[in-house]
């Protein structure tokens, strides 16, 4: 009879322990997609870590290099409908008297984007920025200093 008990707590255990195992793999089973491939000049380079996003989906960041002056960029990643590439739009390009930007944006509910340069400014040691958007079109920011 004791037998009988153990053999059935074993294929429990058993089964308890597949189950566990499958659900484990399943939850962390990811897909790692290509979102964008900055291209350099231009386009911008050397990104600076990390990412904003805004409750359409689009994703900001920075990058302390290339654009139109070589001193980063403030970039927009919009997805795409589907699977396909995302889009890219240069928001900014940094002029050398704000200096190049090297850490990642906060982002408000107002859709305001706020960093720091590394120099740049009235004392050459860097400023913080904000990039507020206009009213109707979200791709194409005005660079302000904040008040």
């Amino acid at each position: 009879m004791k037998l009988f008990r153990l053999s059935e707590t074993l294929t429990g255990t058993v089964v308890v322990g597949v189950i566990t195992g499958l659900l484990a793999t399943a939850l962390f089973a990811q897909t790692e997609r290509h979102v964008y491939s900055f291209q350099g000049g231009s386009d911008g380079n050397n990104l600076v870590v990390g990412v904003v996003s805004d409750s359409a989906g689009n994703l900001y960041g920075t990058t302390s290099a290339g654009g139109t002056g070589n001193n980063g960029t403030i970039f927009q990643l919009t997805p795409s409908a589907g699977q396909g590439p995302w889009t890219k739009t240069v928001l900014y390009n940094f002029p050398k008297s704000f200096g190049a930007s090297i850490n990642s944006l906060l982002i408000d509910q107002a859709g305001n984007l706020y960093g720091t340069t590394f120099y740049g400014g009235q004392y050459t040691s860097g400023i913080v920025f904000q990039l507020a958007p206009p009213a109707q079109l979200r791709g194409q920011l005005d660079l302000q200093r904040p008040s």
